[in-house]
């Protein structure tokens, strides 16, 4: 999964929906599968250590920390 980026294309999803404004009622369920499915990939120490390498994932972290359903 993370060599074939998958965690850049999580990342990636999510930046372009948190642009999103105002977000639809499908815009909150897709934003909150995306973070369920990062949060399980940072859950083992090789995810985490990937997630935490990826360009801009820190930024993306913080933005979905500032989503409110």
């Amino acid at each position: 999964f993370q060599r074939a980026g998958g965690v850049v294309a999580i990342l990636r999803a999510l930046r372009k929906r948190l642009s999103h404004v105002p977000r639809s009622d499908l815009d909150h369920g897709v934003l909150m599968e995306l973070c369920e499915t990062l949060k399980a990939t940072m859950n083992t120490h090789d995810g985490l250590e990937h997630v935490a390498a990826t360009e801009g994932s820190i930024e993306v972290l913080a933005l979905c920390l500032d989503f409110s359903c």
